[in-house]
């Protein structure tokens, strides 16, 4: 097979026919084989086939939560030649149904219990239930005469993820099956990850991430190891799945890498299976590093990742081998993907040392915002120089011969906190939306821990109940999103020219919020 033409439904078919081997793994000793996974994903495929008459490159959203059955309907929809949407059932409904419409989604999977939310979103949506999957199942054992699956192609759509967007409604990203197999390719390159080993799957599924902890063992035959939803940020429960299921590869964001590392020193876990850890998301500092190398020492390597979702999930990669970094690159492009240093403005190529916005090109760019043109052509374009189309990151950084790429921070307001994804601008329209408000400003402030917090400032003609004011943010935004304070005042610092002072009003939330949490303890 020409790995570089092949699809992930072709190494998902080599892989699991007639393989007892564990593919899933959950709980307490529960496990799926690779040949039942492929049954099973075989069939439900067929089902979408024939019962829901699913078209090629149609959006079939996925809102289980991590287990077994989401993963039969991922690859279900995947060999249908469907797009892969995964989508969180906790969302706002607004936000939803948002989502739902830019994607067109006629069919979605769900739980029972989540029914009711989806069909607010989206009344015609065609619901299949969690708990209808076995029954299809049989049915789909009992049929004689069943439809080819179709046959996939590199151009064709993979999967459809959502991010923040600046003007209040979430962006879809589609990308291409090419653009994710050489990802994981590289992946299973650089991991060497076998037959006998497991990866524990427990980024948030609507987070591209979780793409390569899914679909990796289909490269390789290894297994996952589904996290229990909820420990998704526990130290102590990850720590614990790490040792008692003798995890070989995990993810993990650096801010969440840190309480781990403290875990594993307090309980002097030893974790003798883990032998690589991949982070991304975040910044990753040379004193996190330092921690990590001290505790591990060469027995596990660290490698940071880095890449917008708009690039199928990251573009470049670095191993921590060294001692002493003083900062840490995002390191060099991944195969078939190229980075270049613009100019903000003029697009002009920065040369060595000199910052400017990390613009992205190559097989990994995604198609765009999905049914969103305008958007699109702000953000991807033919550079006038290089004659090659260009994702403009809005991340700026600088190129360093022999230690590749680094990355400094955003010339706009989006962030990552914990490592998702937040445009600061949606948070500002809703809350600029709510009457008795005419100012807002969010931003990340750190306190003395180094913990980072997500707050905002407001202004209008009265007071505001915070209580309320949140419970309205989260009828149209996602948890994440949510300021965890607020700082009322009656006008907002401006600039000469009269606009918003975004940094004083950074400067005023960072005193406000010291001064909160003193009183607080």
């Amino acid at each position: 097979m020409n790995t570089s033409q092949a699809m992930i439904t072709e190494y998902f078919k080599r892989t699991a026919m007639d393989n007892p081997a564990p593919a899933l793994r959950w709980g307490k000793g529960s496990v799926l084989s690779w040949s039942e996974l492929y049954a099973r994903a075989s069939r439900l495929a067929q089902h979408l086939l024939h019962e829901r008459d699913v078209q090629p490159g149609e959006c079939i959203a996925i809102g289980m939560e991590r287990g077994p059955e989401f993963m039969v309907a991922a690859y279900a929809v995947l060999l249908a030649g469907a797009v892969y949407f995964p989508l969180d059932a906790k969302t706002p409904v607004a936000r939803m149904a948002s989502m739902l419409v830019t994607a067109r989604c006629r069919v979605a999977f769900c739980t029972e219990a989540q029914s009711a939310t989806l069909l607010a979103a989206e009344p015609d949506l065609e619901l299949i239930l969690r708990e209808q999957l076995s029954a299809i199942d049989e049915t789909g054992q009992q049929r004689l005469h069943d439809r080819p699956l179709p046959e996939l192609s590199a151009a064709g759509p993979a999967y459809l993820i959502f991010t923040s967007g600046s003007t209040g409604a979430p962006k879809g990203v589609l990308v291409s099956h090419g653009a994710l197999i050489n990802r994981l390719e590289w992946h299973q390159h650089h991991s060497g990850m076998q037959a006998d080993e497991v990866i524990l799957q427990r980024t948030a599924l609507t987070f591209d991430v979780s793409l390569w902890e899914l679909f990796l063992p289909a490269l390789n035959g290894g297994s996952h190891y589904l996290l229990q939803p909820g420990l998704e940020a526990f130290p102590r429960g990850i720590v614990s799945v790490l040792a008692s299921e003798k995890i070989s590869i995990m993810h993990v964001v650096p801010s969440l890498l840190k309480p781990v590392l403290q875990e594993l020193q307090e309980g002097e876990s030893v974790l003798p299976a883990l032998r690589q850890v991949y982070v991304s998301g975040e910044s990753l500092s040379a004193s996190l590093v330092g921690q990590f190398r001290q505790w591990f020492g060469d027995r596990c390597l660290l490698t940071n990742l880095y890449g917008p979702t708009e690039a199928a999930i990251d573009v470049t990669w670095y191993d921590c081998k060294e001692d002493g970094v003083v900062a840490i690159p995002i390191g060099q492009p991944l195969p078939s993907c190229e980075l270049f240093i613009v100019d903000p403005e003029t697009r002009a190529l920065k040369g060595e040392h000199e910052i400017g916005e990390i613009a992205i090109g190559g097989i990994c760019l995604a198609e765009g915002y999905y049914n969103r043109p305008d958007l699109t052509d702000k953000a991807f374009i033919v550079h006038p120089a290089l004659q090659q189309r260009l994702y403009l990151t809005g991340d700026l950084g600088w190129y360093e011969t022999g230690r590749g790429f680094f990355c400094q921070g955003r010339k706009d307001t989006q962030v990552k906190l914990r490592g998702l994804r937040i445009e600061l601008g949606e948070i500002e329209h809703h809350l600029l939306n709510h009457a008795g408000i005419s100012e807002a400003v969010a931003c990340v402030v750190e306190d003395g821990d180094g913990e980072q917090w997500l707050v905002a400032a407001i202004a209008g003609d009265s007071p505001q109940d915070t209580q309320l004011l949140r419970q309205y943010l989260a009828t149209l935004m996602p948890a994440y999103m949510l300021p965890a304070r607020y700082w009322q005042t009656g006008k907002l610092p401006r600039n000469s020219s009269g606009k918003l002072d975004r940094k004083a009003v950074a400067t005023a939330l960072r005193e406000h919020f010291f001064a909160e949490m003193a009183v607080s303890a």
